[in-house]
């Protein structure tokens, strides 16, 4: 029931492989430099949308009269809460050599 490779069918698989091997290398000069300048639009893109809402935060606040104050959100109730119950004071004193 053990059957063995004959020459022709190892020669067709080596065959097969170099082939494919051939096919991948093609595709990879075809398709890689495609997918590399896609990938680098999409960056330029999202860097592009960055700076302009960076532009837009510095803009509005250059807006801002000569002294006029802006503030841009409530304290939390519960950081206040969070300082006054931060520890207790430890009280120390300087040692002289």
């Amino acid at each position: 029931m053990i059957q063995e490779a004959s020459a022709v069918g190892v020669v067709k698989i080596i065959l097969i492989i170099i082939v494919l091997y051939y096919l991948i290398k093609i595709f990879k000069r075809i398709f890689l430099p495609i997918l590399a300048k896609k990938a680098i639009e999409k960056l330029q893109e999202k860097m592009k949308q960055q700076h302009q809402q960076q532009y837009q935060q510095q803009h509005r606040y250059d807006k801002s009269k000569e002294g006029e104050t802006t503030i841009d959100k409530k304290p939390n109730k519960k950081d206040k809460k969070l300082k006054d119950d931060f520890g207790e004071y430890v009280d120390y004193e300087d040692v002289k050599d």
